[in-house]
């Protein structure tokens, strides 16, 4: 035993060695546990049982429908289990299953498992988990760093204010975080355990492996029971492999491989366990019947991937609208400012940030994996599409950790911390973190405090109930004396009533204008026996008041058959004929009876009127609802709950209303009967009056006065009757009518004992009004508002999910947002939402008729100091104190002023649009007026452009066209000498100096200078033009004389050549007026392209008198398309007043010698530059005229501009072996059955046999050789095909930009000799530049950006390589990099800015690409278009790189040793690729693949010419631009037709300009190969070239002879074969001779561009033909390219014009008629022979019956009639 010495010294040691520090950590820990409890505990039934939180309520369904399996064969058995919600009714079901099984199992244990106790059960285990979750803060914390850090996280996250909301609500997102959490905590403990080392002996081994993997399968277990609670949670899956690369690197180098793969093996360990975990816990995941089946079960998979869609955006979602247009800072604000509370979310965002400095600037690694985590989800979800606040959940807990390191960095700095001039001592920064700490967690704390406070009061819902059952009547009230004065009891009305045999049924209205009442609608009509005797139904109209006598005679309904059985269900319609009028605010009775004695017939619904108002607007009324009606022969009765005990005084009913209006004064007795009072009888009150009073539509208010006050001491049933005891009538009892917004959100009252809000069989309250916010805004649903609102009493608005959604998207909702401004009043300078988050009672003033007169608010608050957190993301409010708001109507409700309200919004332009697409809509749509034009601009176009002003038809260049030819070609070539001398400056490293460039760069200058000027406001007319040519031909003068000794030096040197190329172009321009002479035809029945569409709209830019131009095919609308083309071509025919369909046919020729010259030009600039650089300026070959750059020139235009594909070799042998095969299949035989057949067809040819070919497909099929969509143009093919579009257009224009980018290359961007004029030519060039190029997007958008880029490649080449800044010598790369981005930059940025004006106002509806899936082109196809250009290419590769190895030793191929990685990674990569491209069925890689790396190989090779790398660079792209037509497509196109024909056109012409000099070099190097050679070159060749040469002999003749009408004669003037053609369409034929001299009559004597209307033919008919031929702006055109046009509007205004021009046509409704020519301004009617076979009928009558009324008839041609609107 110890002594008492020995024991006081044992004593004062054990009190030296207690541990008082870890005492107060546990103490206060103890302490944030139990705040955190408080605040998570407070107010769990927050709702009152009501179940208010939507996923909860579903949560609770499921359930209470679940039950405990027996086994865990059944546990695990996915069809069968009792526990997988699919089996219990909820087939998509999306949640995690592991936090149901706790709740539904916990709610077993405690035997509460109903549907409200398992609610609350759910909750307080919502609110353990995440107290739970604390602790975990504080381990985690604790172990990363130490327990201060441990407590200031734990306190932290205790306080955090959405933690704790989510903590109230029984869903798996608390759940989701504990185990997360502990995923988290045991990531941590990997982390920092310590690194394992090598075991001495064997039981030491095996303890030490214990300890090693037990951390791994422990985190594996926890992250799969994390993602089965949600599985979001899976990402923490990350987290692991962060933390191994940690401990890898803390390893020695050494030992780092031995620890890799111990690592390895642990990661693959708790990748298994957190399968079997995952399995375990949210077993129905997986389909099969047991554990072992791991099959995903398709409807859970089926469920993620809506879930998916749904967040997104992409599906019309209604409560995803809440996301629209929400931006990566909406998520960051609600994490800091609600649901962190300010002073944590900044601390813990700057200590995200200083975690991530410290942990890689100061190395501290063991930060980084739960840094990067944290980082990595916050980044997702703020990136994310759904920015819901509760998505972050996840990673509060360790931003509360985050914040913790952050202060606690500051509590232990221990050096100064000096940025600049800030200096802050370690004192100072000690200080800083103990305050900072202290105001987080106070600041938090009191946010907490605040915020739980809310779960101290009624949810607003409840409250707005209460208020509701207390202020607002129900159809008959109990007055009861209280305490307070007197209260309500509402009792119900039943809906309905019984028209009972020889009974009559008054209905009463008053209507809202003068007019006549064309008919009345009873909805529902119920037999209630069988009829066996014929029953007639009728109606008759008296003026209430007028003593009876009827408006007309009975009127026979037309709706419901005479007889029936019981559950027969109708409708009662009757129409008045003729109408009965009626006057605005007059009263009328309509009285329904019907002839059979003994029939009953249930009758129900709100009846309607159909008034038709004297502007001619047929306006639907609803009168009351029916309910049951008082005579004196019918009393009502019902029985009445009442729940509170008092003194009954009176009965009072808020809407009594004789419907016969019978003026006699009649009594109305009440008896109340109290069935729990057995010594109390009946008690009876009577009250006298007359009861017409219509007051706002259902009566007035009636006061019955008890006899005496019936006693109620107890709940119960009261008997109460209501009777006429004296007189006649037909009394009605209405109810309160509130409107409800939306089947979307749970409607007020909410549920409350012993009261039914809404039941037709006995409600207190109308329960069907219900605008139904979300539905598309329309025609339909704003006549649902006005019809409800007239009807409502109130509107509730029991939270901020409509007007905080809807709203978002006005493009979409443009008349709800106009109904929720006007409804409160909200200013239009104050956002909407801010509107509604502030609102009170009389702070604003609405105009539709309602006040606000009761908000419910549960603000958080500390004391009178609330926090309005309306402002925050809906969810944060809408679940448990949403802001309610009641409205009230008032006196000023005016039915017609609500019309005129409502019928002010503009529903023309709604744009349908998903949540997604609100976020990408280009909302600068609604300033370029949704592509209409203004009122100024209209007015202006609709009074220019008179047609024989600008076209004198006597003129001699209209009289001869050969004048108009010779007249049209000396203006180019003349605007070509005056641009010459400018153009020259602006080329300068073309030899030719870009000659052949200079009549297309005047027609360009000229189209810039009027399409600015037109675009600021001038008048567009001949005189603006002609000053414009004055203008440039002065300054071409100028130039000239300036440069004058230059100038002279060029011509000297270069005439011949220049005389060459006017050879060439007057060559192709002759030959083409000749193949246009022969088929001048602007249409063809069958193949008549889009020339309609191009040549409308080319005369509205002529006509049109300002820019941009009127839409001919949408009157009131701009053209939205790039039109620009024809204001270049458009320009000088305006001017020189050629007619426009002679001067289309003068423009083909014309533009199409302007690209032959220009690929000419092409062609000789480069072989010159070749031949120069390899044998020098002074070379021979360089003064020949007809030398190598000639023939180069020449091959080079014929291969842009002239040879075909090889699809006329393709259609020829299709042909020949269908010929041979005799009706045999020729799809699928065999190579030798198709040979043979060849052979045979090629023999029956010979014997005069005719082919099978219409006409046409010579031309026709060679432009579709890829199987389906894809159509495969080539230029030539284009010109003769001739529809002026805009790729043909933008074709000469393309090849001036190739061309601005080799002067570029060849000059070095060195644009001149002379310090004085250098910055002016580099001024004048990147001016033409820029004009040229931008001219691309105006012209044909596809074009720009491929020759953008091409020429800023060119650009930042030369720049990198020639040009140096002075004065960075030191810094060599910044010196070559500053003039190459300077001038990237100002090529891009002026060629945007040039033409701004269009760019504006231009919105292209389809810009979204897409990866295709579909069909790709078959490597047949390939070779038959590009055969020949391919060939060409290949042949000239190979030579190349012979010359090459040739003169290269093979010692050079050791300086690839060095790179030998780098290789092999390329080649793998490109083989990867070329695996992955066949993979996909995508064959044309095999080919673009290889010859693009070959192009790059050879572009890089040392000393290669500039030149030639911008060939190689040139075919490589048109290769890549194959490759990208099988990959991607323009979502919205036929399939990817435009892609393919855009993107394959600009390759042909980049291939063609670089093949025409490779095969001449190729040409004349034949010398140096062997004879085996030349003839493996030369055969194929010319095969291949006279394949393509079919295409120019055989397709040209085939199209100059297809002609709709062979007989017509042969001319230039485009339209003249309407005068001997006609078109059958409909049945019928109808000469087209009609039309021309109606044409024509309009082309003479229209003045100005009124808007005219004809018959609407969908595209590629016979339609819309005045519009095209004058110019005229029509109503609608061609539907499908108008709806292309103006997709961006995404709306149905195109399809809704088409289906008004067909009503108009064949109506006989004057009113409509009216509107339809007012609406759209129509000044001329057309009614012709396709009128008269589209419109059969009596409609078209209507124009002769009404000519010298509304119109008059001004001209006629045979059977076509023009008619002028007065």
């Amino acid at each position: 035993m110890l002594n008492a010495n020995q024991t006081q010294i044992h004593k004062a040691r054990k009190r030296r060695n207690f541990d008082w520090k870890a005492l107060i950590t546990v103490f206060l820990l103890l302490s944030i546990l139990c705040a955190g409890a408080y605040f998570r505990m407070i107010g769990v039934d927050w709702d009152e049982g009501r179940h208010l939180h939507p996923d909860e309520r579903f949560l609770s369904m499921v359930l209470n429908s679940m039950t405990p399996v027996k086994s865990l064969g059944e546990f695990f058995n996915t069809e069968t289990s009792t526990l997988n919600p699919g089996n219990v009714g909820y087939d998509f079901f999306v949640y995690g299953t592991l936090p149901l099984f706790i709740v539904r199992y916990v709610g077993e244990w405690v035997g509460q498992v109903g549907y409200d106790p398992i609610t609350i059960v759910g909750r307080q285990l919502s609110a353990l988990a995440d107290i739970f979750t604390i602790l975990l803060v504080f381990l985690i914390a604790t172990r990363l760093m130490n327990q201060k850090a441990g407590l200031l996280a734990a306190a932290f996250y205790a306080f955090a204010v959405l933690p704790i909301q989510q903590s109230h609500f029984m869903t798996v997102d608390t759940f989701t975080n504990t185990f997360g959490m502990l995923t988290v905590f045991l990531g941590v403990v990997i982390l920092t355990k310590p690194l394992p080392a090598v075991p001495a002996g064997q039981s030491e081994r095996n303890k030490t492996r214990f300890k090693e993997w037990f951390p791994y399968a422990a985190f594996g277990l926890a992250l799969g029971m994390a993602a089965a609670s949600k599985i979001n949670a899976a990402a923490l899956a990350l987290l692991l492999p962060a933390v191994e690369v940690v401990r890898f690197v803390k390893h020695e180098p050494e030992l780092r491989e031995t620890y890799g793969k111990f690592s390895f093996k642990m990661m693959l360990l708790a990748a298994f366990i957190t399968i079997i975990s995952f399995r375990v816990f949210q077993p129905y995941a997986f389909s099969g019947s047991s554990f072992f089946t791991l099959g995903l079960n398709r409807e859970w998979l089926g469920g993620l991937s809506s879930l998916r869609q749904q967040s997104t955006g992409n599906v019309d979602f209604p409560p995803a609208l809440q996301w629209a247009r929400r931006s990566v800072g909406f998520s960051l604000y609600n994490l800091t400012f609600w649901g962190l509370g300010l002073p944590l979310g900044i601390t813990s965002l700057a200590g995200l940030v200083g975690m991530g400095w410290v942990g890689f600037k100061q190395r501290q690694h063991k930060l980084l994996p739960v840094w990067g985590w944290t980082l990595f989800y916050l980044l997702w979800q703020l990136t994310a599409w759904v920015k819901a606040m509760r998505y972050l959940l996840l990673i509060y807990p360790l931003l509360a950790v985050i914040a913790a390191w952050g202060i606690l960095s500051l509590w232990q700095s221990t050096k100064d911390l000096r940025v600049k001039r800030l200096y802050l001592p370690v004192k100072t920064l000690r200080y800083i973190g103990t305050g900072l700490a202290l105001v987080t967690i106070l600041g938090t704390a009191v946010w907490a405090y605040a915020f739980t406070r809310i779960y101290t009061r009624p949810h607003t819902r409840v409250a707005a109930t209460e208020w509701i059952y207390e202020t607002i009547p129900g159809p008959v009230n109990l007055i009861t004396l209280g305490v307070d004065g007197e209260e309500l009891q509402q009792a119900p009305y039943r809906s309905g009533d019984v028209l009972a045999g020889a009974q009559t049924k008054p209905f009463l209205f008053r209507s809202w204008s003068d007019g006549v009442l064309e008919s009345f609608t009873v909805p529902t009509a119920q037999y209630l026996s069988a009829q066996t005797v014929f029953n007639r139904f009728t109606v008759t109209v008296t003026r209430a008041g007028s003593l009876g006598t009827p408006l007309s005679l009975p009127v026979l309904s037309s709706g419901t058959a005479s007889t029936g059985s019981a559950a027969g269900v109708g409708a009662l319609e009757f129409k008045f004929e003729p109408p009965i009028p009626v006057t605005e605010g007059v009263d009328y009775v309509i009285t329904l009876a019907q002839t059979d004695a003994n029939s009953q017939v249930f009758l129900s619904g709100v009846p309607k009127v159909a008034i038709r108002a004297q502007s001619g607007r047929v306006i639907a009324q609803s009168l009351n609802k029916i309910v049951e009606v008082i005579t004196p022969a019918h009393s009502y009765s019902m029985d009445i709950s009442v729940l509170t005990p008092g003194e009954i005084s009176a009965v009072e009913l808020p809407f009594l209303l004789d419907l016969s209006q019978n003026y006699s004064e009649k009594t109305l007795k009440v008896t109340l009967r109290a069935t729990g009072e057995a010594e109390n009888g009946p008690v009876s009150g009577e009250i006298a009056g007359k009861f017409v009073d219509f007051g706002s539509g259902k009566g007035g208010s009636t006061r019955i006065q008890l006899e005496k006050p019936l006693s109620i001491s107890a709940p119960q049933i009261v008997n109460f009757s209501l009777e006429i005891s004296a007189g006649e009538g037909a009394l009605i009892v209405s109810s309160v009518a509130p409107v409800h917004e939306s089947s979307w959100d749970d409607a007020l009252p909410v549920s409350k004992a012993g009261y039914v809000p809404y039941s037709d069989n006995g409600g207190i309250f109308r329960g069907d009004l219900n605008l139904e916010l979300y539905w598309p805004d329309n025609a339909e649903k704003r006549e649902r508002f006005i019809d409800l609102l007239q009807q409502g009493d109130y509107l509730f608005i029991s939270s901020n999910r409509q007007w905080g959604t809807t709203t978002r998207v006005p493009e979409r909702y443009p008349l709800t947002s106009f109904y929720y401004r006007s409804l409160l009043g909200c200013p239009e300078n104050i956002d909407l939402v801010s509107c509604y988050n502030q609102a009170e009672p009389g702070m604003y003033t609405g105009t539709l008729g309602f006040d606000l007169v009761k908000t419910v608010t549960s603000y958080p608050n500390l004391g009178s100091l609330a926090f309005n957190d309306q402002f925050a993301e809906e969810a944060f409010s809408v679940y448990d104190h949403p802001k309610v708001l009641i409205f009230k109507k008032n006196a000023d409700f005016d039915p017609q002023k609500l019309r005129s309200a409502f019928e002010s919004v503009d529903l023309s332009y709604v744009v349908n649009l998903t949540p997604r697409q609100a976020d990408s809509f280009d909302t600068s749509i609604s300033k370029a007026n949704n592509l209409m034009l203004s009122e100024e601009a209209l007015a202006l176009q609709r009074e220019g452009g008179t047609w024989s002003e600008l076209f004198d038809r006597l003129a001699s260049i209209n009289t001869s066209q050969t004048a108009a030819v010779i007249v049209f070609y000396l203006f180019s070539f003349g605007l070509g000498l005056f641009v010459y001398p400018i153009i020259r400056l602006a080329l300068p490293g073309l030899a030719d100096k870009g000659y052949a460039f200079a009549r297309l760069a005047g027609f360009l200058l000229i189209a810039y200078f009027a399409f600015i000027l037109g675009s600021s406001g001038f008048a567009v007319t001949k005189g603006l033009i002609a000053g414009i040519c004055v203008v440039i031909a002065l300054a071409g003068l100028l130039a000239a004389f300036l440069d004058r000794q230059s100038l002279i030096k060029e011509l000297r040197e270069n005439w011949k050549n220049y005389l060459v190329i006017e050879l060439l172009a007057l060559i192709a321009f002759l030959f083409f007026l000749w193949v246009r002479y022969n088929n001048p035809d602007l249409w063809h029945p069958y193949k008549g392209g889009e020339k309609p569409m191009d040549f409308s709209y080319f005369n509205a830019v002529i006509k049109s008198s300002s820019f941009p131009a009127y839409d001919p095919w949408y009157a009131g609308g701009y053209i939205n398309y790039y039109y620009y083309g024809f204001v270049i071509l458009g320009m000088p025919v305006k001017l020189l007043g050629i007619i426009p369909s002679v001067a289309y046919n003068i423009i083909l020729p014309l533009w199409y010698s302007l690209l032959v010259i220009g690929a000419y030009s092409i062609g000789w600039n480069i072989t010159r530059a070749i031949l120069a650089a390899r044998e020098g300026e002074t070379s021979p070959e360089l003064g020949k005229l007809l030398g190598k750059p000639f023939a180069a020139g020449l091959c080079t235009a014929l291969l842009l501009a002239f040879v075909g594909n090889l699809g006329t070799v393709k259609l020829l042998v299709q042909t020949l072996r269908t010929m041979g095969a005799a009706g045999a299949s020729v799809e699928g035989a065999l190579v030798i059955d198709k040979t043979i057949w060849l052979f045979k067809g090629l023999g029956l040819l010979f014997k005069g046999a005719p082919m099978p070919l219409y006409p046409g497909d010579w031309y026709w099929f060679p432009s579709r050789v890829i199987p389906g969509d894809p159509i495969t143009e080539f230029p030539y093919f284009t010109f003769i095909y001739a529809d002026l579009h805009a790729h043909l257009i933008a074709l000469p224009i393309a090849v001036f930009a190739v061309a601005w980018g080799l002067s570029a290359l060849l000059s070095k961007a060195r644009l001149g000799e002379h310090r004085s004029g250098k910055w002016v030519r580099a001024a004048l060039s990147f001016f033409i530049g820029a004009l040229v190029i931008g001219a691309l997007k105006p012209t044909n958008t596809w074009d720009y950006y491929t020759f953008l880029i091409l020429n800023l490649c060119v650009l930042g080449y030369v720049g990198w390589r020639y040009l140096k800044v002075n004065g960075l010598d030191t810094k060599e790369w910044l010196a070559r990099l500053l003039p190459a981005a300077a001038m990237i930059i100002a090529l891009t940025a002026l060629s945007m800015l040039l033409y701004s004006p269009f760019n504006r106002l231009f919105h292209p509806g389809y810009n979204q690409i897409g990866l295709w899936t579909g069909e790709r082109t078959p490597l047949a196809s390939y070779f038959t278009h590009w055969g020949l250009l391919l060939f060409i290419v290949v042949f000239w590769y190979a030579w190349e790189s012979y010359q090459w190895l040739a003169a290269t030793p093979l010692s050079a191929l050791k300086r690839l040793e060095p790179h030998k990685n780098q290789l092999k990674i390329v080649a793998l990569f490109l083989a990867g690729l070329l695996i992955f491209l066949l993979v996909l069925k995508v064959s044309v890689a095999l080919i673009v693949l290889p010859l693009c790396l070959w192009s790059l190989i050879l572009l890089l090779k040392s000393g290669q010419s500039d030149i030639k790398k911008l060939m190689f660079f040139m075919v490589a792209t048109a290769l890549l631009e194959t490759l990208v037509v099988e990959m991607v497509y323009l979502v919205g196109d036929i399939g990817r037709m435009n892609v393919v024909f855009k993107l394959y056109m600009q390759a042909w012409l980049l291939l063609a300009l670089t093949a025409g000099s490779a095969l001449i070099l190729l040409w004349t190097s034949q010398h140096k190969w062997t004879l085996r050679t030349q003839l493996f070159f030369q055969l194929p060749l010319i095969l291949l070239i006279s394949g393509a040469l079919l295409f120019p002999l055989l397709g040209t003749m085939d199209k100059m002879k297809d002609r709709m009408n062979a007989q017509a004669p042969k001319t230039l003037d485009g339209m003249r074969y309407m005068s001997s053609s006609s078109y059958y369409d409909m049945g019928v034929e109808m000469p087209l001779e009609d039309d021309y001299h109606t044409i024509r009559w309009m082309q003479d004597n229209i003045s100005g561009s009124p808007v005219i209307v004809e018959a609407q033919a969908y595209e590629y008919r016979w339609g819309n033909r005045y519009t095209i031929y004058t110019g005229l702006p029509g109503v609608v055109g061609w539907n499908y390219h108008q709806r292309q046009q103006r997709a961006i509007l995404q709306n149905n205004a195109v399809q809704n014009r088409v289906d008004e021009v067909n009503k108009f046509y064949l109506t006989d409704d004057l009113v409509y008629v009216k509107e339809f020519l007012d609406r759209y301004q129509v000044s001329y009617i057309v009614v012709g022979r396709l009128e008269k076979a589209f419109y059969p009928g009596s409609g078209l009558a209507k124009f002769e019956k009404l000519a010298g009324v509304l119109w008059d008839q001004v001209f006629q041609y045979d059977s076509t009639l023009v008619y002028k609107v007065r």
